[in-house]
This record gives structure tokens, sequence and C-alpha cells, in this order.
């Protein structure tokens, strides 16, 4: 939206044009946003961008319900989550096809069961789930609190060690080519669809839209899978440090 008009990646482009560099302040861009940037971006041929987010202190617990209740580590960060597709990003899943599904994880266990109840038609040895967990996390022992509430489901649908992939929660660098490093083996089989879905830091959010972008670009079979969720208020709280995250692209 620019003055409460919808705009398209197109219509930024043409005001973008002649720029060289563009910084984006990210802390509370959402992935739409960052795609239709970075779309807007490459339209008008501007091959750097600047990211620059903060980073909160810490997130808000969700309360027990009970003084028994386990959940001091239980989040509850975001809500109206609505799994759809962004135009361009979006193809329909062929059940005749092998599939695999990557997901970034963060705090919200819940965020994965949503995804994996609208695919519970689908989920069966042809479609694989494949987890990226942030290690090293932004801070000692956040990597916990991405693994610990996920565990249930990776026992109930056969995620083995070997299935779980690792990659630096702050780094786009490590997340860009993490799924790069899966995507490529597949790439060379017939019929393969792939799916990635970031639930994660800012960083794999960052790192998912530009490969997004970069397999469009090849025509590779690759989806977004995506709940668009709305932050609940108070869901984070201080601030410690800002990150500068520079990407420098190719040219078209």
């Amino acid at each position: 939206m620019i003055d409460n008009q919808e705009v398209s990646p197109i219509r930024i482009a043409k005001d973008l044009v002649g720029s060289n560099r563009i910084v984006l302040e990210a802390t509370t861009l959402g992935l739409g946003e960052i795609l239709m940037l970075l779309r807007a971006l490459e339209a008008a041929s501007i091959t750097q961008v600047d990211f620059l987010y903060a980073e909160p202190e810490g997130y808000t617990k969700k309360p027990p319900l009970s003084q028994s209740d386990s959940a001091q580590d239980s989040y509850e960060l975001t809500t109206n989550r609505n799994f759809c597709g962004i135009n361009g990003f979006n193809h329909q899943l062929d059940s005749q096809s092998d599939a695999t599904h990557i997901f970034f994880l963060g705090f919200e266990a819940d965020r994965v069961k949503n995804a994996l109840a609208h695919r519970e038609d689908a989920l069966s040895e042809k479609y694989r789930l494949l987890p990226i967990v942030g290690i090293p996390a932004f801070r000692t022992g956040w990597e916990s609190k991405s693994i610990k509430p996920h565990l249930n489901l990776f026992e109930s649908h056969g995620i083995t060690q070997s299935r779980i992939h690792y990659c630096a929660a702050d780094s786009v660098r490590e997340a860009f080519l993490t799924l790069w490093d899966i995507f490529e083996p597949l790439n060379t089989t017939p019929q393969q669809q792939v799916f990635v879905s970031p639930l994660g830091t800012k960083p794999h959010t960052i790192a998912t839209a530009l490969f997004l972008i970069d397999t469009k670009k090849a025509h590779a079979p690759v989806s977004l899978f995506y709940d668009h969720p709305v932050r609940m208020n108070k869901r984070s709280f201080g601030e410690t440090l800002w990150h500068h995250i520079q990407v420098q692209r190719s040219g078209s």
C-alpha cells in the first residue's frame, strides 16, 4: 500500500528507476511485502538492497493454563493464520507427484500443525517433510525453544535426525544456501514439487524470498506455502541490536 492505495511491483519499480541502492527497514515487513519489494527492485534493475531490522530483547511467553502446566516456554506470537498463495509463487499440489515440504522452524509449533492439517490428504510416503532449525540461534538457549515444541510433530510424522537441517538463525546467506543445497538434488528428479514455509526468523524469511525469486526465474517447480499471520500485540519486548544485511543481486 502507498498512500492507502494498492500498488503493483511494476508501479513501485517505476518510482525507483535511477536508484542504485535501496535500504529497507524490515522489522515489521511480512513475507508478502518483502517479495513484492524484491520483485520491484529486480524490475528496476537495482542490484543492491540493504535490510535493517531490530532484534528484540525477548518474546512474550504464553500464560500457563495451570500451576502444573509446563508451558513456560510456549509462545503465541501470531494469530489469524490463513494459508493462501501469493500470485506468481503458487503451484497446486499434484497428488501424483513426489513432493518435498521445507519448513523453517520458529517458536510456534501450531503454525506447522496448521500447515500439515491443510496437507492432511496429501501426507504419505510421496510427501516428505524437511525441517530447518536456526542453529546457532540469536541467543544461547533459543534453539531449544524452536526444537522442543516440535518434537511430538517430528515423532508423529516420522521425521528422523537425518531429515533435519541446520543453519544460523541470523544468516540470510546460510539460509539461502541451505535451501539451494536441499533443492538442487531434487531438481534432477522428474515431477518433483517443492514447497517452502518460512516460519522462523527474519533472515530466514528474507532468504526464502530471494530463493523463490531465483527459482521462479528458472521456472522451477517451487511454491510458497505460507500462513500470512497477524502479529499479536506485545508479542515482543525491548530492543537489543539492529542488524544490517547487505544483499548483492546479479543483474537481470
